[in-house]
């Protein structure tokens, strides 16, 4: 449907009733390619702990949440430098509808971070769905994006296989869409769901679109 008031009429030839009417939404799942992904940072959580660590750790800002420079490194977990990467596999379970954190970064325990870039025409609020292992948060165009769970004890939005929902109100144009992760016991990963047709939303990885500019330039200069 374009966007606007439109009018839905039922009819039959006999006799009928309707009780109920419900519109599914259609799920737009983003898989591995989609995302940039950052990390391990630290955290001193350790496997079926306590969540005192947890919570420092998603209370700490780091920094993917106030900037992004991809040639740039960072000191994260054991102080190894990281740095933002993209692959065009889909590496791992999950990763057909999401990233799968040991296989992009790192196999030690800690907080990752994915980025991807919503691109829609309009203004718009669009619903999506986010299930992980273990401990999520997502940030649109730099702001938390809040749900109904109580997080108290762990500073996170999203918990748990079952994908949880949230409403994302996008602007005109280019929106940035990060995901911060925290290992749980065993695994780290996040699936992402978007009801938004491609007509209106065109989803991708910054750091491909670059790759793509760059080698543009370059392929201008040589038949220059």
């Amino acid at each position: 449907l374009k966007s606007g008031r439109h009018s839905l009429k039922i009819s039959s030839c006999g006799k009928f009733g309707l009780y109920a009417l419900r519109l599914s939404p259609v799920w737009r799942v983003l898989p591995s390619e989609l995302w940039d992904v950052l990390g391990p940072f630290p955290s001193d959580y350790e496997p079926e702990g306590q969540t005192a660590p947890v919570k420092r750790a998603m209370d700490t800002a780091f920094p993917p949440e106030f900037e992004f420079k991809p040639e740039s490194s960072y000191l994260g977990l054991d102080g190894r430098k990281i740095s933002w990467t993209w692959s065009s596999e889909r590496l791992g379970n999950h990763s057909d509808s999401g990233v799968n954190f040991p296989f992009r970064c790192d196999l030690r325990a800690g907080v990752s971070y994915a980025r991807t870039l919503l691109d829609s025409h309009c203004d718009m609020e669009v619903q999506a769905l986010l299930g992980c292992d273990w401990w999520c948060n997502v940030f649109l165009n730099g702001k938390l994006v809040k749900t109904g769970r109580d997080n108290s004890l762990d500073s996170a939005a999203f918990c748990g296989w079952k994908p949880m929902p949230m409403s994302l109100k996008l602007r005109k144009g280019e929106n940035t869409l990060l995901v911060k992760c925290h290992k749980g016991s065993t695994m780290q990963w996040f699936t992402f769901y978007l009801n938004a047709p491609d007509s209106f939303v065109s989803i991708g990885s910054e750091l491909k679109k670059l790759e793509c500019v760059k080698q543009s330039r370059q392929l201008k200069s040589i038949a220059s």
